[in-house]
């Protein structure tokens, strides 16, 4: 009787060693799932920080870009009359240009002529003096 008191002993420590064992493996489950729920927790915070930055950067890129569509389409808009106006401005361009080429040829036929030849000695004289009586050959003298 006393074997078997023995070896129920034995049994009984055997199972309390091995019950202290599976609490120790569980309490060390434990602690490392409280870790792990703590790092996931930390992660979930910091995506949701992360997820609402990058939503109120999508919102201000979609603000941005409605902004950049308007001032597009009013350039667009503005495009037709632009060029009706570049249109304007060169026929006033060669306008102007033939004008200069008509005044070149009558400057041209004025310097050619035989009065502005026989008037050219007049008028070096009148160079020569000027400098000496200023006032001597204006047309518009004040009274």
């Amino acid at each position: 009787m006393e074997q078997a008191l023995a070896d129920v002993r034995t049994a009984l420590e055997r199972e309390t060693q091995r019950r202290i064992q599976l609490n120790r493996q569980m309490e060390l489950q434990r602690q490392v799932f409280s870790e792990e729920l703590e790092r996931r927790t930390l992660l979930d915070q910091r995506f949701a920080t992360e997820r609402e930055t990058l939503r109120d950067a999508l919102s201000s890129a979609r603000t941005e870009i409605h902004q950049l569509q308007q001032d597009a389409a009013t350039r667009k808009e503005r495009i037709p009359a632009l060029e009706q106006d570049l249109i304007g401005r060169a026929n006033q361009i060669s306008a102007l240009e033939r004008r200069i080429s008509l005044l070149e040829q009558e400057i041209g036929d004025l310097r050619s002529s035989t009065s502005w030849r026989v008037t050219g000695p007049l008028r070096r004289l009148v160079r020569v003096l000027r400098p000496a009586a200023p006032d001597a050959f204006r047309r518009n003298r004040p009274s």
